[in-house]
């Protein structure tokens, strides 16, 4: 096989494995689970949501339609939580590799109070 033949089979496994999202598969490994700072869960008053960003997790984005397909996810940055929101979300990392989606449920609660 030809240099040339070699590099265009690498670049046609490449691609169908970033649009099959099987990339963490092809280029042996996989992003970190993506941080949620604080992480899901309840609270007694509003709280500001900061996505973890570091070398492994660089990019995020969310849908907050249970059913979306990834190509309708939208950037993720941080946002303030008022009162019960649920969303799915993934991160990216600098080196292109995409984490499992995951799912974060916040929801403010005062009655929770001690």
């Amino acid at each position: 096989m030809t240099a040339r033949r070699a590099l265009a089979v690498a670049s046609l496994i490449a691609a169908v494995g970033l649009l099959s999202g099987c990339d963490r598969i092809l280029f042996g490994g996989m992003v970190p689970r993506p941080q949620l700072d604080p992480p899901p869960g309840t609270y007694v008053e509003p709280i500001l949501v900061r996505p973890v960003r570091d070398r492994a997790a660089h990019e995020y984005y969310y849908s907050p339609d249970p059913d979306a397909p990834i190509s309708r996810f939208r950037y993720l940055d941080e946002f303030r939580v008022i009162d019960a929101i649920s969303f799915r979300y993934f991160a990216v990392s600098r080196g292109g590799l995409r984490s499992e989606i995951l799912t974060a449920e916040y929801r403010i609660d005062p009655s929770e109070a001690e």
